[in-house]
């Protein structure tokens, strides 16, 4: 089966960005313990601090319902510091190293 890779943005409202920061060093530590997750990284924009970008890979669709279990715990710690929604992107590899697939 193929792995599932997620990207997610999040912003931060103003002043909230470090309380953030915290939790979600939190849940990468959880995350990366989880069934199935294979890497789970959370990025802060140089240029906008108050951003954040996830790119995720999981062996397994049924790994990510185990991550989005475990997210939905946390969640109502993080929403009341975001700016908006949660962006998700589902994704599929094309490129890796030297080589390109087309799952088209």
């Amino acid at each position: 089966m193929a792995h599932v890779h997620i990207i997610a943005k999040m912003v931060a409202k103003e002043g909230k960005s470090e309380e953030l920061v915290q939790i979600l060093n939190n849940l990468v530590e959880t995350t990366r313990t989880e069934s199935g997750t294979l890497s789970y990284d959370v990025y802060r924009s140089k240029d906008k601090q108050n951003e954040f970008t996830f790119v995720e890979e999981y062996d397994s669709l049924s790994a990510l319902k185990i991550h989005g279990g475990n997210l939905s715990k946390v969640l109502p710690t993080i929403q009341p510091l975001l700016a908006g929604p949660v962006e998700i992107l589902k994704m599929n590899k094309i490129a890796s190293k030297n080589n390109i697939k087309s799952n088209l």
